[in-house]
């Protein structure tokens, strides 16, 4: 990953973790719920990996954040 994409996989992790934190969720809730295991959404979260578009429509889906929340306004 060059350095803006480490600086957007970290924006969206701690979005993931701010909202799953929010609805009192485990790391293996939420994953259940995406179709992700707990590591995998744990390396999201601490920004190692990015979500598939699949997952972050999911993610938004369920935590009813604004698809374009990463742009506008996410978690930094």
């Amino acid at each position: 990953m060059d350095r803006e994409e480490r600086l957007i996989a970290k924006k969206i992790g701690a979005l993931f973790r701010k909202e799953r934190k929010r609805l009192s969720m485990t790391q293996n809730e939420l994953g259940h719920l995406l179709g992700l295991s707990q590591a995998v959404l744990s390396r999201m979260e601490a920004g190692k990996i990015v979500p598939s578009l699949i997952h972050w429509f999911r993610f938004c889906d369920l935590t009813r954040t604004p698809y374009d929340q990463i742009w506008n306004g996410g978690s930094s």
